[in-house]
């Protein structure tokens, strides 16, 4: 018999872990695809605004003589239809987008991390853009009709309210809100994908190596 073991000597030893799945694409993925969906909604409730205003302008034809401003309140969408079709227009394509790229990121795609962090710097600038646009029209609709407040009939005697300059002050503040309100995603895209660990983990999709 062999004087020599069989086997070789065994040291015992704790089995490696196997690496833990991320679960940041699918959390992200998702939110984005609900958002790109909260999106189209709005885009497409924007895009048929056209339609809708002559039943606003019949509405307002309506309003009593004595009561209200005399001025239809929905003139300023008549000036600013095309730039509101604009900005519902861009919204639209980037909800359209921000959904494709949502179901990259559940797949873990490489090609939507990168997309994402374009889609964020895209969106900023459309946030601000929509904002701006929204702050003109509230600003000019709100000047208009406290323009109208003021006044009383054809006689033009001027009654109390608030002065014409607070409209646009108005129109300023919607404007702001609008675009915190749409920067809040973007700017959080924005950072996130520009993070180490995050940009080392997309990395590894591409390689083709996902965890």
């Amino acid at each position: 018999m062999s004087e020599f073991p069989v086997s070789p000597p065994v040291i015992p030893a704790e089995l490696a872990a196997p690496p833990r799945r991320v679960v940041w694409p699918t959390v992200i993925g998702v939110l984005a695809i609900v958002f790109g969906a909260l999106g189209c909604l709005q885009s497409l409730g924007g895009l048929i605004l056209p339609l809708m205003i002559p039943m606003m302008d019949a509405v307002a034809s309506q309003m009593p003589a004595g009561r209200g401003p005399q001025v239809n309140p929905f003139a300023t969408m008549h000036r600013y239809i095309w730039v509101i079709e604009g900005g519902y227009l861009v919204l639209a394509v980037l909800a359209v987008c921000l959904i494709v790229l949502g179901i990259g990121l559940t797949r873990r795609s490489a090609w939507a991390g990168g997309g994402m962090r374009l889609w964020g710097a895209c969106a900023l600038l459309g946030a601000i853009g929509l904002g701006a646009m929204w702050g003109c029209v509230e600003g000019s609709m709100m000047t208009d009709v406290m323009q109208s407040a003021q006044t009383s009939g054809p006689s033009g005697s001027m009654r109390g309210g608030p002065p014409p300059e607070f409209g646009r002050v108005m129109g300023i503040v919607v404007g702001v809100m609008v675009s915190v309100f749409l920067s809040i995603f973007p700017l959080f895209i924005t950072i996130w994908f520009s993070v180490r660990s995050v940009r080392a983990e997309v990395e590894r999709w591409r390689s083709g190596v996902a965890r």
